[in-house]
């Protein structure tokens, strides 16, 4: 995987860890920020999810590629979604289902006893899992 890549990538899992503890409503200063940051990324369960994603990468490229492959233009998205509703079912999500909208929408169950995020994608997706509890 090239640097430029796995750096993007890197930046997306980041923001996926982060993006539950903040929120508009709770600014806080830029350095404490900067500090969580780096508690995350030096992180055993960071490192581990990094590592995950890396040999995952050649599927999630594959996957993604199909995905972009089937004509969807807007409001007319139904095949891309189905096929993405499949894929999400395939690695163990449940409660798949596809919305009024054309999202593909699946809950993956967690172990942590965390709060509940469903994974879903409108069209080509944006994200390719979440976890939920």
């Amino acid at each position: 995987m090239g640097i430029f890549w796995r750096a993007a990538w890197m930046r997306l899992l980041l923001w996926l860890l982060i993006a539950p503890f903040c929120s508009a409503a709770e600014a806080t200063p830029a350095s404490a920020e900067d500090l969580r940051a780096q508690q995350l990324v030096g992180s055993v369960a960071y490192q581990s999810a990094v590592a995950e994603f890396d040999r995952d990468y050649d599927r999630f490229v594959r996957e993604l590629i199909f995905l972009t492959e089937i004509p969807a233009p807007p409001f007319k998205e139904q095949v891309r979604a189905e096929a993405y509703a499949k894929l999400l079912r395939e690695v163990g999500l449940t409660d798949v289902q596809i919305d009024a909208e054309g999202n593909a929408l699946g809950l993956w169950r967690g172990t942590g006893g965390g709060r509940r995020a469903p994974a879903r994608s409108r069209g080509a997706p944006r994200h390719r899992l979440s976890r939920g509890h």
